[in-house]
């Protein structure tokens, strides 16, 4: 099994990445099958039809939950041959990456400190600090970007909130994301992720200004005011 794992959590450059390979992949003759997140997806299942084509087959599992991914692996490095290329919009563990078959190869897409550092001071009662980050990461880093690494990291953290148990991360990540959810109340994470969503939308019809609204946002739905904590 020949497997290139790309992941890492500046999930825009990885999916770049990863549609710059598969467009390649295509150019020299290859069929591309994606396999998608699904929850219960059965990859050896999948995988195992390679044997009944002639054809060259490249399998792009996209986000599948990476202990299926892993169990995958396991069972099948040594005597399935296919080529594999596993995408995570997320960094992936020691664990998984230290199961890999021999040769495999692995790209990992960071974002930058900074952005990181935006994302961990997202927090009721910070507003000064958050928009200070805000407009220095967008410096560098283009608006489209930062608000979807945003939502992510929210959505993680209402994830975390509300249903730890099912949520798959390193534990420091994991750490990190509970503390952070303590700042908020359920009803604050729920209309900041959709105001953001909202905003996303209303910036690619041309209706608003991305950046802008991300400051309102901040602005309007961060600060200790009255007003704002009527949920």
């Amino acid at each position: 099994m020949k497997i290139l794992l790309v992941h890492g959590e500046d999930l825009v450059k990885s999916k770049l990445r990863l549609e710059e390979i598969v467009h390649n992949i295509k150019e020299k003759g290859y069929e591309v099958k994606r396999i998608g997140g699904k929850e219960n997806v059965n990859l050896q299942e999948v995988t195992r039809l390679q044997s009944l084509f002639s054809q060259k087959t490249l399998y792009v599992i996209d986000d599948v939950d990476p202990r299926i991914f892993q169990n995958f692996v396991t069972k099948q490095k040594k005597t399935l041959e296919v080529d594999v290329i596993a995408y995570f919009s997320k960094e992936i563990g020691k664990t998984i990456l230290g199961n890999l078959p021999k040769g495999a190869k692995v790209e990992k897409f960071d974002i930058p400190q900074k952005l990181w550092t935006f994302l961990d001071s997202f927090y009721p009662s910070n507003v000064k600090l958050i928009l200070d980050l805000l407009h220095q990461v967008v410096e560098k880093n283009a608006v489209e970007m930062i608000l979807a690494i945003l939502s992510r990291h929210l959505r993680d953290i209402y994830w975390v909130k509300t249903e730890p148990k099912t949520f798959n991360a390193p534990p420091w990540r994991i750490g990190k994301l509970k503390r952070q959810s303590e700042r908020f109340s359920v009803q604050k994470l729920k209309k900041i992720i959709s105001l953001l969503a909202e905003a996303d939308y209303n910036s690619k019809i041309g209706k608003v200004d991305l950046l802008t609204s991300l400051d309102l946002i901040i602005i309007k739905n961060l600060n200790p005011t009255k007003s704002n904590l009527q949920f």
